[in-house]
């Protein structure tokens, strides 16, 4: 036996004041009770903010993925040519400042300057050059040029048009050109400016325009001992290094002594230290940003939800139909549900048509009875109540389901009403 909405609302309402005092009056939950409930989220801005703190440590470290950097195993790193310097006896040591390569560099040292980008001023530059036996300058570029006074043209390499790829020759007869022939033909190469003195340069690896890939320094403005500018540094890249007599050139050329500093100028050693975001911004942003957060948190604080007492709601809440069908069709409609909402049509439809027809089951197949009653043909009829496998429906064939369903079942109550109105008749 069910209960009517009505008979259960009449319940409700005859109930004793005292029981509809205490349903009525709320209880607001405690700080230990919002604490408890509350705990995941607690623990889960915990383990954000442990997260946070640790991204930001770990933000500013140097991950040693710039190009030719000693100490990185990216393709464009040098960390091989590193490894093997070490393996046959030489002693590399990898400086990120000025300061470690002066104190790290000796008068017997080959001192592998890389500085592509230029960070260098130009008396930090003159000191690196003066550094070591050697310089080894890692593909410079116009400001190395301009700051340190060498006067020599940087270009690209030029190899000839029908093949990009060809190798350089070395053509020259420099000590540690024998132990390597060709290399490969990326990077720079350098020709000498107008006032430079050829007598004072050698070169290595030209190219197709003339310039070379490696050229040797003596005598120069800034020093008096060696400088060699290797253009094509791509040779010494750890995707590289084993193609053509790269690995060849680069261990003769970093291994004509014991010891090798590799120098990697970083932020300390820039012309200038590095913005902030205060330092690019106006001068007004800071103040109405702060006024803004100010103002934010106060309107938070003032309309913010609040944990007031709980409210109750008589049950139980009697919901229209219409509602209900026209929530569930829009749900349908915001996921593309063709498919489930022809199901659901299909299912009403056979009921309602199971039912008319008196077969009392919806797990026949009314397809025949329902061709024979209504005039129609079977597989027609039972494509609309049945649909096929794996079936995929547009909005317009949804719609024309829709109808489809309607007809069989309008078609079916209109012949059983004739049917019935002419037994009457005869009896």
């Amino acid at each position: 036996m069910s209960v009517t909405a009505q008979e259960q609302q009449k319940q409700v309402d005859k109930a004793p004041s005292g029981a509809a005092q205490r349903a009525s009056s709320s209880v607001t939950p405690s700080v230990g009770t919002f604490l408890r409930r509350s705990r995941f989220w607690f623990f889960f801005a915990a383990i954000a903010l442990i997260g946070a703190v640790i991204s930001l440590s770990f933000s500013g470290q140097d991950t040693n993925t710039s190009a030719l950097d000693p100490e990185s195993s990216t393709p464009q790193g040098s960390q091989a040519l590193a490894e093997v310097l070490r393996a046959n006896g030489v002693t590399v040591t990898v400086a990120r400042s000025l300061a470690d390569a002066q104190s790290a560099a000796s008068n017997s040292s080959t001192v592998i300057l890389s500085d592509a980008e230029g960070v260098l001023t130009e008396d930090a530059l003159a000191t690196a050059l003066s550094l070591g036996q050697q310089t080894i300058v890692l593909n410079p570029q116009f400001s190395f040029f301009y700051e340190s006074g060498i006067e020599f043209n940087a270009g690209k390499i030029e190899t000839p048009p029908n093949d990009e790829d060809a190798p350089l020759t070395a053509r020259c007869d420099l000590i540690f050109s024998s132990h390597a022939d060709k290399i490969t033909p990326f990077g720079s190469s350098y020709s000498p400016g107008s006032g430079s003195d050829p007598q004072n340069s050698s070169g290595c690896f030209p190219d197709d325009s003339g310039a070379y890939a490696l050229v040797t320094l003596t005598d120069i403005p800034t020093n008096d001992h060696t400088i060699t500018l290797l253009g094509a540094s791509d040779i010494l890249r750890n995707d590289t290094i084993a193609r053509e007599d790269n690995a060849a050139l680069s261990l003769a050329l970093f291994g004509q002594t014991s010891s090798v500093v590799w120098y990697v100028p970083g932020l300390e050693d820039s012309a200038a230290p590095a913005a902030t975001l205060a330092d690019l911004s106006p001068g007004w942003v800071t103040p109405v940003a702060l006024l803004a957060m100010t103002a934010a948190l106060c309107a938070g604080v003032w309309r913010g939800r609040r944990m007031g007492p709980l409210t109750v709601e008589r049950l139980p809440v009697t919901v229209k139909a219409r509602e209900t069908v026209e929530g569930r069709g829009r749900m349908y409609a915001s996921t593309s549900a063709r498919e489930h909402a022809a199901q659901i049509l299909r299912e009403g439809t056979r009921f309602r048509l199971s039912q008319l027809i008196g077969v009392g089951t919806t797990t026949h197949d009314l397809s025949a009875p329902l061709a024979s009653l209504i005039g129609a043909a079977q597989p027609e009829i039972h494509a609309v109540l049945y649909g096929f496998p794996n079936e995929r429906l547009s909005e317009k064939q949804l719609v024309e389901l829709a109808n489809n369903l309607t007809y069989c079942e309008e078609q079916t109550r209109r012949v059983l009403l004739s049917y019935g109105k002419e037994r009457g008749k005869t009896s």
